[in-house]
């Protein structure tokens, strides 16, 4: 499996045999190191844009928050390769039956939860899946288990058959972190020790996360860091760097700072900060992830009651909203040019499995340009010949797009031009988040309201339409109702023919553009200033661009 391309993986159901993933995690205090050594074999600090929920329980994090803080102390039944394509991780196999309805993992014996919690099972991957599942949690991937999921059946200690809801063969998607969370398994001794009630078990793991990952829990200071540790030895990689210190550093102009004067050796940066970390010398470089990040401006809730009487209502405002933006010239001024105009659907990129990149690259070319005039024409066809008022747009920092309040400037900007006048709301993600995922019906905040957003990409399809156009049934977003896409949308999984199966996504793509809620503005680098000098070479991951699994690698 290991090296096998997303398309070719999705074709082969072949048994697939590897090693799997062995972890320790230790309680929270002081990790009895010292703390003052930097560099490669000592400490490192990560300056982050935000902590978002700041939740230790990944049940209770957002996705991307996960991947990029709390991976580093987990580890997942199934991982991602160099390559992008899906690898063995604590199940060191996996095959579909012949009706595809259901999945035999093997797990890799004598893996070990930290902190003397005993060997990890497939009771305890059981016990997860069935958590992953649990509706009190507030990750974006429970409704996700719980639509593809029926069943878990522990065969033995090291054998375990996933039953599915329906052929789904995005399920390896689901259990490696390529852009989900649900593959992280926990210890079900620790956890139900804590207390069967699942707001007793999320105060346990605030408190001291075990998991099994290359770096154990040391402390949390909320508003400030989250600390971890190295484990002794790792089967997959042991770090050389012992100590990671994350910072909660909202400023990008701060990290910068700290980069600068050592106080951290690792940060998020943006286009015009790269500029200035790289004219800076001593040792600070840029490291890039090319299409690690999809930024655009979504607009949620257009069929919620709350935004019947906004402007959005109106298809024609929408794509005018669109036309009214200068991607090229945001691309070269927001981000000095490191990203690329969108050639694919928002949420994924040439990488995603069942895309007709040249399709929709020739589409794009003339449905995402600059058209200003085309732009005014649309809003006097809507019966606005003199521009639009009143619209609010939300905006917020999200992690690797601290510039995302910045874009919402330009783009209020480039709007103003065409009549459309925006305010600007700015707020926390954590604030706004319950308001855009799995919103309430009554919901009126969000609805109608673009909102400035950014997304790592998605290696399927089907997980991009589902998380962002479905509505039936769908597990976040839900940016539309339509009870035809709805319909649709889960034959991804079901279609084994391949050309049919890349129709049907261009088909359902194709009709989601129509609605103009989902508009890429462009495909931005994902890129960290870092300090050469005390943070070595690292693998990345192609247009995967979190940290979770590029520190345990650093030299």
């Amino acid at each position: 499996m290991a090296g096998m391309s997303v398309r070719g993986f999705r074709r082969g159901l072949a048994l697939v045999v590897a090693t799997a993933l062995c972890v320790t995690l230790t309680a929270c205090g002081d990790d009895g190191e010292d703390n003052n050594e930097s560099g490669s074999g000592g400490s490192i600090k990560v300056a982050l844009s935000t902590f978002t929920n700041e939740q230790l329980d990944p049940t209770m994090e957002s996705r991307s928050q996960v991947l990029q803080l709390l991976l580093p102390m987990f580890d997942t039944i199934l991982e991602i390769g160099s390559d992008g394509a899906v690898e063995p991780g604590l199940a060191e196999s996996w095959e579909n039956s012949e009706d595809g309805l259901s999945w035999t993992f093997k797990l890799r014996r004598g893996v070990q939860f930290h902190g003397g919690y005993g060997e990890l099972t497939a009771e305890d991957v059981e016990f997860s899946l069935n958590r992953w599942m649990n509706p009190e949690g507030a990750n974006e991937e429970v409704e996700t288990v719980q639509g593809a999921i029926d069943r878990i059946e522990v065969v033995d200690d090291y054998t375990f058959v996933i039953h599915t809801k329906g052929v789904r063969t995005d399920l390896p998607y689901l259990l490696a972190p390529h852009q989900a969370t649900a593959g992280i398994v926990f210890s079900k001794k620790y956890l139900t020790e804590a207390g069967e009630d699942f707001k007793a078990q999320v105060a346990a793991m605030n408190e001291k996360p075990i998991g099994s990952g290359p770096f154990e829990f040391v402390s949390h200071t909320r508003g400030s860091s989250v600390v971890m540790k190295a484990v002794a030895k790792h089967w997959r990689n042991t770090p050389t760097v012992k100590r990671v210190e994350f910072l909660l550093v909202p400023e990008v102009s701060t990290q910068v700072s700290m980069l600068k004067s050592g106080d951290a050796d690792i940060i998020e940066v943006s286009g015009d900060q790269a500029d200035e970390v790289e004219a800076s010398g001593g040792g600070l470089e840029i490291r890039s992830i090319p299409d690690g990040l999809g930024v655009g401006f979504l607009i949620p809730g257009t069929y919620r009651e709350a935004a019947k009487d906004r402007p959005t209502q109106d298809v024609r405002v929408r794509e005018a909203m669109s036309l009214a933006i200068d991607r090229k010239a945001i691309l070269d001024s927001l981000i000095g040019g490191r990203g690329s105009l969108p050639v694919t659907p928002w949420n994924t990129t040439k990488a995603t499995a069942d895309i007709d990149v040249e399709y929709f690259t020739e589409k794009y070319a003339t449905t995402m340009a600059y058209d200003p005039e085309k732009a005014k024409s649309l809003l006097a066809e809507a019966g606005y010949p003199n521009g639009v008022d009143g619209i609010t747009l939300d905006t917020f920092n999200r992690p690797g797009a601290a510039n995302l309040p910045q874009l919402a400037e330009i783009v209020s900007a480039q709007w103003a031009k065409v009549g459309i006048k925006a305010k600007i709301r700015m707020q926390d993600y954590g604030n706004y988040r319950p308001h855009f995922v799995r919103a309430k019906a009554s919901d009126g905040y969000s609805a109608g309201w673009p909102v400035v957003y950014s997304s790592t990409a998605r290696f399927d399809a089907f997980g991009a339409a589902n998380t962002y156009i479905r509505y039936k049934d769908g597990p976040s977003i839900q940016l539309l109702r339509d009870p035809e896409l709805d319909a649709k949308i889960p034959q991804i999984n079901a279609t084994a023919d391949d050309e049919k199966r890349m129709a049907l996504v261009t088909e359902i793509f194709d009709e989601a553009d129509e609605q103009w809620v989902q508009v890429p503005l462009f495909n931005a680098d994902f890129t960290y200033g870092v300090n050469s000098e005390t943070v070595g070479e690292w693998t990345t991951f192609p247009s995967w661009a979190f940290l979770g699994r590029m520190l345990e690698t650093a030299k």
